[in-house]
Order: structure tokens, then sequence, then C-alpha cells
């Protein structure tokens, strides 16, 4: 009787799992599914990700799960992908040889064979391949079984993306949710409950990213003594952020390293130097430029860092662009290479490439959405890539929305780097897009930022002054009016300095106008007319002169001269015909003293133009502000239905974007428009609302205006004795600022039910 063959052993070689997976579920459903196969091909199932993302956790989750559906066993391998010295595919089929039950004597010496072998060995055998750390599909080629009975899990930091038929899934970071949850687990509910905002904080430092969370949270739970609020302060200083993120042989900074090393020395340039901006995205053109390379290799370079995990892709913005940005963990890594291997020399040239390279895009898309205006210049700083010009050209509002973060963060760079004049003009380009869109702190912080690095004492700069007048006009832009006065005087002061008659007539401009807004109409004028006088003799340039006949047309027009401003107005518009916000503002408050004369259809007319434009520019704000100066023409006109809806329009928005003086505004012209259909306690409610933001802005002109329409609405409302009370608050306001009466730019309806006023 001849012996009994004994039956092949069955494998059992993965790992042992540990803990629980938080967030995976739909993950692990759709690696089973796609395992358990069924066609005629073998399943090959890819697991990629970054570094500490939790491959090799959820291969094993999923292949212990499985453990039924193999028979055959489960074989297991690390392939060292990521090391220096990866496995070799031949030396690893000999070892999954020898896990099916092959004598070494049996194991081919030639690859081919032995190879050959492995796959003849698991023919007809339902066995599962948990392949680990795969470097690229040449290493894991060799290693697949011929026939669909197996099947095949690898993890890999590679897309894979030339392994034909294998399904992918992306192992990412955790939601915030699951990450909160797995610090519990580690650290205990009592701990992380006591402080949520700081667990959930530890979780965001973390980066959400599992292998680092789980450091976080060994750390933690063996030092009771520590409090997670205390932890988090230890995260938050990012410099040294990787410090604190390794325990025993976790590293999250090694595993990071491992990638890294991996990299062409191109890459490994891009990657670090990227670390050196505080971005929250990129376009690709500048990992190119940082590199030095910026020579159509942008892409090359993005798709081998997106490949191996290391840089991620967040989408195409509007313009455009592809963009993308560095997992946070791998920006401080990235920055620390930087600091290491980069001569400071080597840094600061990197990073002013791309700052000059960004001026000179903003420049651009800033001409082509007349965001210059009179005020700032348009000089280009740099020669960017050609594919982001046209992308700024192209699309200038879209870019400038896209990278509106970047060109914050880059007036901070220069600042830093102490380059004053690329911190101007990076400020002064991005301003005119935040004033455009309402982004009044955002605007005051990059022009004080930009300010703040010019050397005190330091020889004039046509920059510095531009700087002082486009701060000037976020603070008027949000009705500070105190600092407003002192910062024209030191406008006024730096433009005498400079000794530029263009400049000192612009800061002369500004100091006016500040006045004005204190209630010392007399003295703006008189302002506004010398800087007339003096663009005039000197022959100043056209935006000088506009800008001055535009402040005394103003001021006129507060004081009740309204024929002398309709005139200065119209030589204004005559010298600034470029649809622009400038003009906008002009054909407003043109129109705005025509309909103070009582001509209505000239009025419209002005601000059919007016719409187009802000129209043309994407000028949602100013589009309200046509709306609401329509709305006079319609109370000139008695049509109360018509304002009232104009007004209504426009105060939604204004409030949306927070503008205190335009919802003031229209908020004093809804008052008018109530008093004439004889809603009394309409009328009331919004000069009392319009009254209480002119008294918290310090205005006293447009308070003594305010006042005088409420005293209106309570006569009207039968109420005299409050009525005499606001009477006497306008009264002495005219008598403390020397005003005349008809500075209260009353319409007709409203002046008759106040015949002292006259």
């Amino acid at each position: 009787m001849r012996a009994r063959t004994p039956p092949p052993p069955v494998p059992r070689q993965l790992p042992a799992v540990t803990g629980s997976l938080y967030g995976r579920g739909r993950l692990l459903n759709g690696v089973r599914a796609a395992l358990r196969g069924g066609g005629i091909t073998v399943p090959v199932v890819v697991l990629t990700g970054p570094g500490g993302a939790g491959k090799t956790a959820a291969a094993l989750h999923a292949g212990h799960a499985l453990a039924d559906e193999f028979p055959g066993g489960q074989l297991h391998a690390d392939l060292r992908g990521s090391q220096e010295t990866p496995a070799d595919p031949y030396d690893t089929a000999a070892r999954l040889l020898r896990g099916l039950g092959a004598d070494g004597k049996d194991i081919p010496a030639d690859p081919e064979e032995r190879t050959a072998e492995l796959r003849s060995r698991l023919a007809g055998r339902r066995v599962l391949l948990l392949l680990d750390d795969v470097r690229d599909e040449a290493q894991l080629r060799p290693l697949l079984p011929g026939t669909a009975d197996c099947a095949v899990l690898a993890t890999s930091r590679r897309r894979l993306t030339a392994l034909a038929g294998a399904r992918t899934f992306t192992v990412s970071t955790l939601a915030p949710q699951d990450a909160v949850l797995l610090l519990t687990r580690l650290v205990g509910a009592g701990r992380t409950t006591a402080e949520p905002a700081a667990t959930a904080e530890v979780a965001r430092l973390c980066g959400h990213l599992p292998l680092a969370l789980c450091i976080a949270g060994a750390r933690l739970a063996a030092r009771p003594d520590w409090t997670i609020g205390g932890f988090r302060d230890r995260l938050a200083r990012h410099r040294r952020r990787l410090d604190q993120l390794a325990v025993g042989d976790l590293d999250v900074r090694a595993g990071i390293a491992l990638g890294y090393r991996s990299l062409a020395p191109d890459l490994r340039t891009a990657l670090r130097r990227l670390g050196l901006l505080d971005t929250r995205s990129v376009p690709a053109w500048v990992l190119g430029v940082l590199a030095g390379r910026p020579d159509g290799t942008a892409d090359r370079l993005t798709d081998q860092l997106v490949e191996r995990h290391l840089l991620e892709a967040v989408g195409t913005d509007r313009a455009g662009q592809p963009r993308f940005r560095l997992h946070v963990l791998v920006h401080d890594f990235a920055a620390e290479r930087a600091l290491a291997e980069d001569s400071p020399a080597e840094r600061e040239a990197a990073v002013l490439r791309v700052l000059r390279a960004w001026a000179a895009l903003a420049s651009g898309a800033a001409q082509r959405l007349g965001h210059g205006g009179a005020l700032d210049p348009v000089e280009g700083a740099g020669e960017p890539p050609d594919d982001a010009a046209r992308a700024a050209r192209g699309r200038p509002a879209d870019w400038f929305s896209a990278e509106q973060a970047n060109l914050i963060s880059a007036v901070s760079l220069a600042a830093r780097l102490r380059r004053p004049a690329l911190a101007a003009d990076l400020a002064l380009q991005v301003g005119g897009h935040l004033l455009l869109r309402f982004y009044e702190k955002e605007r005051e912080e990059v022009v004080r930022t930009a300010i703040g690095c010019w050397d005190e004492g330091a020889a004039g700069d046509r920059r510095l002054c531009r700087l002082y007048f486009a701060l000037c006009w976020t603070l008027y832009q949000q009705d500070r009016y105190e600092e407003l006065l002192r910062t024209a005087e030191r406008a006024l002061a730096a433009a005498r300095d400079l000794g530029d008659p263009e400049i000192v007539a612009d800061a002369t401009w500004q100091v006016a106008k500040a006045t004005a807004l204190k209630g010392r109409l007399p003295e703006a004028a008189e302002h506004y007319g010398r800087s007339v006088r003096e663009c005039e003799r000197l022959d100043l340039s056209d935006r000088a002169r506009v800008y001055s006949l535009t402040g005394l047309a103003n001021t006129l027009a507060d004081l009740g001269d309204a024929a002398g401003a309709v005139d200065h107005y119209r030589r204004a518009l005559e010298r600034h015909r470029a649809a622009d916000r400038t003009r906008v503002v002009m054909l407003l408050r043109c129109a705005e003293a025509v309909a103070d004369r009582g001509d209505g259809p000239e009025a419209l007319g002005l601000l059919a133009e007016a719409g187009r434009i802000t129209a043309g520019i994407g000028d949602e704000v100013g589009a309200a502000h046509v709306e609401r100066v329509r709305a006079l023409v319609a109370v000139l006109g008695h049509d109360w239905s018509r304002a009232r809806s104009a007004l209504l329009s426009a105060l939604e928005v204004l409030r949306a974007h927070n503008e205190v003086s335009g919802t003031a505004q229209a908020l004093r012209s809804l008052g008018d428009a109530e008093i004439g259909a004889g809603r009394t306690e309409e009328a009331c409610g919004a000069l009392r609302e319009a009254l209480s933001l002119y008294r918290g802005m310090r205005a006293p002109v447009e308070v003594a205006r305010t006042e005088a329409r409420l005293s209106a609405a309570l006569v009207l409302a039968g109420e005299p004795p409050s009525a005499d009370g606001h009477a006497a608050a306008f009264r002495s306001a005219l008598d403390r600022y020397g005003l005349p009466p008809a500075s209260l730019r009353l319409p007709p309806h409203v002046r008759r039910l106040l015949p002292a006023a006259d």
C-alpha cells in the first residue's frame, strides 16, 4: 500500500489586528466585495495613501474578516517599498513558496521558474495574498497568482496606476469626528469629555492622521497628569510639532522621511521649499518656480508628488487652475528639510521668485478688472509662467478669489523678508479685490503689514504714500473717522517728504475728506478748493484733478450747493471715463446732487451707466448703492412703493456685507419714503436705526440730517414733544459746525414739516 501524501499546509500568516478602526466602514465593505471576485481574472485590490494613514491596519482588518472565504490560507509579505532597500520580489516569492509548504531544495533558483512555481502551487487553491508596502508595479507583478481562485490585497504609498485591472482604494485621513473617537478610545472618555474643544484641536493639529493620533493618544495615556489642553499647546508650536509626535517605535517624522528620501532631487527640492510658504493650496506653477524649474516641469513635479501621496490634489479652482496642498504634518516636515538642506540665500531666492510672480499676476488681473483705481500701482514685479498669466488675465475675478489667501500671506512673507516695495505692491494689488468684495478687515491687515515693514525715517516712496491712502480708504469704509483723520495727516506728511506734487494733491484730498467727515464742511471745502487750484496751476494729471474736483463737489453737495456740486462732478466725469469703481462712485454722488436739484430723469441716466459698470466688474455692493440712489429719485417723484422696494433690496446686500455707512444711508432714505407714504411708525423705526448707526460712526453731519428727519416723522405722528427734542439736536449741530440748513439735504415733503429749519 502506497504512503498517503499529506495535504499542503494552510498558511495563516496575517499579523494580528489591534484595536478598532474608525471611519473605515465603507472602505472595508468595498475592499471585501472587490476581493471576493467572481470573474476570470485575479482580484487585485490596492490600498494607497500617505504614510501613517492606516493602510496596513485596514488591509489586516479586511484580510481577517475574509478568513473563512479563503480556506486555502492567507500569505503575508512586507515588501519594504518605502524603505531605501525594498524587498526583491523573487526573494519574496521564495518566502511565499515556503509558506505554501515547499521545501527549500524544491524552490527553483531561476527567478522566472520561481514565480512560475508560485503560480502553480497557488492554482486551484483559494488563497489571499496580503502584500504590504509595495514600491511599484514592477515589484508586485511577479507575485500575482495566475488563476482567479486567489486574490491579492496590496498596500502602497504610490497609486500603482499602471497595474491594469486592479481596484484602487485611497486610505486618507480620518473625518474630524472619527479622529476624536480614536483619541477617546486611546485616552479615555473621562478626559476627552472634560476637554472636548482641546480634544478636537489636538485631532486637528495631528492633521486627523491615524498614526499621529495614535502617538498623541499613547503619550496622553502614559501621562495622566497632563491635560489635553496642555498637550494641544505643545502641538500648536508648529516648528516643534513633529517632536511631539513620536513615541516608542512610532514616529511621524520618520514615516514622512521614508517617502521623502525616495524622491528624485528636483522633487525633494520642490517639496521642501513648498514648506516655506504659509498657503492653503497652490497651483502647479508654484512648485516649478520654487524648485527653480519654471520651464514646463511643474506638472511633472506635481504628478509625481501626488502619486506618492506627499502632495494632495484638491481640485480645480474657478480660474481653471488645478490646485495642490501639503498635509499639515508634511508641511512641517518640508519646512524642517528646507531649513536643514537649503542655505538662507537659496530659501530667500526661492520665496522671492514666487512672491514676485504673484505680484505680477495680481497686477495683470487688477488691470483687467479696473481694481487699481487712482491710487494703486499697476507695476509688474516678475515674470510668471505663461499658463499662470493666462489664468489671471483670462478670468481675473475668479483668479483673485482663488489666490486671495495666498496673496494675503504673500504680503506677510515679503514683510518678514524686509522687502517693503514688494510687500507694498502685493498689498496694493490685492487691495482692490478685497475692496470690491468688502473684505475690509483683511484689506486693513495687508495694508498695515506692508506699512509696518518700512523703516521709520526711510526715504520717501510713492508706494508708502499709496499704502497710507489705501488705509485711509479702508478706515473710511469702516466709518472710523477719528483714525481716518490721523492717518490722512500722516499720509500728507509722507507726501510732502516725497515732494511729488501729484502725491501731495492726493494726500491733501485725503485730509479734506477726513475733515468733512468730522463735520467741518466749510474747512474741507477750503482744502479741496486749494487742491483744485494747485492741480490747475501745476498742470497735474487728470487723475489728481478728478479726485480734487470730486472732493470739492462732494463737499458742496453736503453744504447744500447742488448746482455747484453738479458742475464740478461733470468736470470730473469728463476727465475720468474709465468704466471702473471710481467712475461708479462719481456717478452715484452726481446723481444724488442732481436729485437734490429735482431733476429725476438726468439722475436716472447717470444711474443707468453706473449700473452697467457695476454689472461688468461684479461689484455687488456698488449695485446695491445704485438701487439706493434710484430710491432717492423715486422719493422725488412721490413713488413711495417703488422707493421702499428698491431700498429693501439694497439693504439686504449692504447688511450682508456689513457696510454700516451704506446701511445707514438706505435706512434714512427708507424713512423719507415712509414719511411720504404716511407710515409714521415704520418711518420712525428706520430713522431710529439709522440714527444709532450714525452715532456709532461719530458722523455729526449725518446725525444732524437724521435727527431732522426723525423730528419730521414725529410731527407727522402727532408727537410734538419728542419732535422738538430732535429738532433742537439738529439745530444745535448746525450752529456748532457753522452749517446752513440746506446742508440737511431734506426732500421737499420732509422739509415742509420743519419750517423752522429753512
